[in-house]
């Protein structure tokens, strides 16, 4: 325990201290009374002499010339001798010198002298002993040392005792504080045998009552705090997907009690990522928090919004009046749909939004949210800024989308899927310049399917990438085939995705499928889109750049219905622009069509580019083309897609076309 090592630091300290004062004393009193110790025994010695001398004098005998004395241990032998002139070196105190005695010491032995002139020519001369004095001398310092070390011991262990006994309650208190800082605050401090440390106690106690409260406070408001971040969403302080699948849940009950409908709204920002881009997250959220506050605003007091994820919100309405549904539908896209103010820069918002009602669109929260996610997919796809309600119809079409994935993945790793080739005419020479190759896929239990059915599918997948290689590499290698065949020089015009576009090995993938089939550079177009080259201005300007280096001539599909500015098209430095067949359907009727053609033409004619005309499919429409001065033709009037071999043959057989 703590309290113990405490407990021997003070009695080392103590112990320290009375060691110190111990030798101080002993050293002072050795100092002190070893000189009157001495003169004591010098005294004593002095009086057994003179009391030797009055034994010799009056009961000494000699024996042998010697004074034999009986009961004086100190008293050796007593030798008679002439008197001696070569007696030196005596040290004689005042009490002998009195008595006619001369003392001298030898230095060599613990032997005294005493000598005094007797009668006659005889002198006594006695020879004592000191070393039992110094004997005396040392026992007397042993007896102190013993005496000092064994009271020293006896104090040490009485203070010891002592100490330990005051700082006992140390110990409770350190055990009671363990448990404390353990976290047990309720149990509380008490001395059994120690009642004068009751106050301490008490303090204690207050102490800890206090920390238990702050504690409980702590815990009650953390909780609180941790419950509202598991519930809401930290940016906007909307309720979270969590929260809004309980209040859902909650409300399908409601609902089907009372036999009622309820409404889901999944709203998807469009412009997020473009927020992101342009101005950064922060911005960004900043704009998503605009959109929360006025999203709420119109949100009846019933109704709940939530964050659903990072760039949808989620909307739960009880109203079941259709119109209500309807208007409310209205205000939202309004609201949305107007600029936001963000440090005073007005930002541009669109969004996307699917709808989906109980119990038509589903009984259960899964299938609703499913549903609405369904209908918001199919939102963009129809243009981005629309409303769009799960139907039955719907979720057929979606079932079809999951069938058409899977069977498409099926055919592009067993290779089932085709090629074919449309070709373009010059009108004027009336030859084949070039064809477009065109994906066709027969499936054994879809049969034929419309790439405009499974084009859109694959290109929301992983797939698009792999499939748009396997289309170059296969182009450019069927073109090299026709060469070796003898067909005459023709140009592969290619259709390349969005995705495809934007992924970062384009120019690799058609620099790859170049050099394997040994095709010129200048024999392949790529066509693109306007929305394919608006989608990143900045990297489609870069690899446009890269395929014009390498050769590879570049030109605008769809033209005039995409939202391209003629600033970019002039940056974008295509060699042609294709104009789309829907413009070709509306020469028949009206002159509204024939003037957005001739425009269109007189455009590239100004910029010096090629016009392509797809999906002719009459003679007026070749005509007007011809009046136009547009002369490279594509469509039916001329010919169909053909497989690779119908198209060898197709070129063999028309090596000059006519028309009337």
């Amino acid at each position: 325990m703590k309290y113990q090592m405490v407990t021997i630091q003070m009695v080392i300290k103590i112990s320290i201290v009375l060691v110190i004062i111990a030798i101080f004393n002993f050293s002072m009193s050795h100092l002190l009374l070893k000189g009157k110790l001495t003169a004591f025994i010098d005294h004593e010695l002095s009086e057994k002499v003179l009391l030797a001398e009055e034994l010799v004098l009056s009961q000494g005998h000699f024996v042998n010339g010697q004074v034999i004395l009986d009961g004086f241990d100190e008293v050796s032998i007593i030798p008679t001798y002439q008197v001696s002139e070569k007696i030196n070196n005596v040290m004689a105190t005042e009490h002998l010198l009195a008595n006619n005695w001369t003392i001298y010491e030898d230095s060599t032995q613990p032997i005294r002298y005493y000598f005094k002139q007797l009668s006659g020519n005889n002198s006594l001369f006695l020879a004592v002993n000191i070393g039992q004095h110094q004997d005396i001398e040392n026992r007397i310092i042993a007896v102190d040392i013993f005496v000092t070390l064994f009271t020293y011991g006896c104090f040490l262990f009485i203070l010891f005792w002592i100490i330990g006994q005051q700082l006992r309650p140390l110990g409770e208190i350190e055990r009671y504080l363990a448990e404390v800082s353990s976290g047990n605050l309720s149990k509380r401090l008490s001395f059994k045998r120690d009642k004068q440390f009751d106050w301490l106690a008490e303090r204690i106690n207050e102490m800890v009552e206090k920390i238990e409260q702050l504690v409980t406070k702590v815990k009650v408001k953390a909780n609180k705090q941790i419950e509202y971040m598991a519930y809401h969403d930290h940016l906007t302080g909307l309720p979270n997907r969590r929260l809004f699948q309980e209040t859902l849940n909650n409300e399908i009950k409601v609902s089907r009690t009372n036999n009622q409908k309820c409404f889901v709204f999944l709203v998807s920002i469009n412009s997020y990522k473009s927020w992101v881009n342009s101005y950064g997250s922060t911005v960004a959220d900043e704009c998503l928090k605009v959109l929360a506050d006025r999203i709420q605003d119109i949100t009846p007091l019933r109704g709940c919004v939530s964050r659903y994820d990072s760039q949808e919100f989620s909307i739960l309405l009880s109203d079941d009046k259709k119109k209500a549904i309807s208007s409310f539908s209205q205000n939202l896209m309004k609201v949305c749909e107007k600029s936001l103010l963000i440090n005073g820069e007005e930002i541009s918002c669109s969004i996307s939004v699917g709808c989906v009602s109980f119990p038509e669109g589903g009984e259960y929260h899964e299938t609703l949210m499913r549903h609405a996610s369904l209908a918001l997919h199919t939102a963009k796809e129809k243009g981005k800024k629309e409303v769009v309600e799960y139907t039955e119809q719907l979720g057929l079409e979606k079932l079809e989308y999951t069938v058409i994935e899977s069977r498409f993945k099926k055919a592009l790793r067993d290779q089932k899927l085709t090629l074919f080739y449309q070709p373009q005419i010059n009108i004027l020479t009336g030859k084949v310049i070039g064809v477009e190759a065109l994906l066709r896929w027969k499936d054994e239990e879809l049969g034929f399917v419309s790439p405009s059915k499974f084009i859109p599918i694959i290109e929301r997948t992983n797939l698009i990438n792999d499939l748009g290689k396997w289309v170059i590499q296969e182009a450019c290698k069927q073109l090299k085939e026709w060469e070796g065949a003898g067909l005459p020089e023709l140009k592969m015009s290619i259709n390349v995705s969005t995705k495809q576009f934007q992924d970062s090995n384009i120019v690799e993938v058609v620099e790859e499928s170049l050099k394997q089939s040994g095709l010129m550079a200048n024999q392949l177009m790529i066509e693109l889109t306007e929305e394919t080259a608006m989608e990143d201005v900045n990297e489609s300007l870069t690899k446009m750049r890269q395929l014009r280096e390498m050769g590879v001539e570049l030109a605008i599909d769809d033209f005039g219905t995409g939202y391209s500015s003629l600033r970019y098209l002039t940056a974008f430095r295509v060699h042609s622009i294709k104009i789309d067949r829907g413009f070709m359907k509306e020469l028949d009727q009206s002159e509204e069509g024939k003037e957005v053609v001739s425009a269109i033409i007189g455009l590239a004619k100004n910029l010096k580019l090629k016009v392509v005309a797809e999906g002719v499919e009459s003679l007026q429409q070749l005509q007007f083309l011809k009046s136009k001065k547009c002369s490279l033709i594509q469509g039916y009037y001329f010919s169909k897609p053909l497989s690779a071999n119908e198209l060898e043959n197709w070129v063999r057989n028309h090596q000059q076309l006519q028309y009337s």
